[in-house]
């Protein structure tokens, strides 16, 4: 799926941060997209706690997305099925 405007550049900022200096001054490639260091970022949970408060949402569950995304697409017509 193509990724264009803020989304994309998010994304694309985030693959060149995936590369990581080890001490001994090799290259590494994180195995994360979103890392601290090359570590998991956390709880999920305590993330999307944080970033619904900040959005003032605190009702919406993350599924919500999905489903808002999934109404939004057969709305604009995307088809169903990719061929």
């Amino acid at each position: 799926m193509p990724l264009e405007g803020e989304l994309g550049a998010i994304i694309e900022r985030r693959r060149s941060a995936q590369v990581l200096e080890d001490g001994n001054g090799t290259n590494r490639l994180a195995e994360f997209v979103f890392h601290r260091d090359g570590q998991p970022i956390g709880d999920f949970r305590k993330a999307w706690a944080t970033a619904r408060k900040k959005a003032n949402v605190d009702h919406k569950l993350f599924h919500d997305l999905r489903r808002t995304a999934s109404r939004n697409m057969i709305v604009a017509g995307v088809p169903k099925l990719l061929p």
